[in-house]
């Protein structure tokens, strides 16, 4: 995937990138698009999941206090994604190649006139993306079912996320993950098809208390 992602760059996105912001969220878009028809051609519509292959770690769970249970395998995704995030916060803070990827991502053209190479630098940054991405897919496939269309439904949560951890902030993102998957655990508690309207909600409470909501909207125009 790390070889992929790095292809995908140069053959697909770095024309793209030449273009504006937008072009680039339309390619990835489109690319989506093809996936998913070429995943249905290949493999039909059915369900799948890889939960029937890892042994018992997908049912093992453990008694925390009364009514209150915590599943070992989402402790052991839990740790994996403190280690990954560890992991990459040393990358972009501590070595080089980070510090070219930060220096990048704030200005490409000054970063090109220090002498870093913006070119393979976003094909490296892809290319990790893209690993992070199928680790998280590879869990997702342990955890639940799936199917040929599961993926904008998994990027709306991932979108989610990112927002309600804010921008750019690497740690909270997890902790909007994290805030995103209690809320729908919550909701399920509720009603089991509450589930995912209670991360909607979250979600738009965050956009309400960070961005005003309606205030911002209704701003007389000076």
């Amino acid at each position: 995937m790390i070889a992929l992602g790095y292809v995908l760059h140069l053959t697909v996105l770095e024309r793209s990138l030449k273009s504006g912001v937008l072009t680039p969220l339309l390619a990835t878009f489109g690319l989506s698009i093809v996936i998913q028809n070429l995943l249905l051609l290949a493999f039909s519509p059915d369900v799948r999941s890889l939960g029937g292959s890892t042994g018992a770690i997908t049912t093992a769970s453990w008694q925390v206090t009364r009514g209150l249970t915590v599943s070992a395998l989402g402790m052991v995704i839990l740790v994996v994604a403190l280690l990954l995030f560890g992991a990459l916060h040393v990358f972009l803070s501590s070595t080089r190649a980070g510090w070219a990827m930060r220096a990048t991502a704030e200005d490409a053209d000054a970063a090109e006139l220090v002498g870093i190479d913006s070119r393979g630098v976003y094909a490296r940054a892809t290319a990790l993306a893209v690993a992070i991405a199928a680790l998280g897919g590879l869990f997702l496939a342990i955890r639940s079912v799936f199917d040929p269309i599961s993926g904008p439904t998994q990027l709306i949560f991932a979108f989610e996320a990112v927002v309600i951890g804010g921008m750019g902030n690497l740690w909270g993102t997890l902790i909007g993950g994290i805030a995103l998957g209690v809320a729908q655990t919550l909701g399920a508690q509720i009603h089991p098809q509450f589930s995912v309207m209670a991360g909607h909600l979250l979600f738009l409470a965050v956009l309400i208390v960070r961005f005003g909501g309606g205030r911002a909207i209704l701003r007389p125009v000076r």
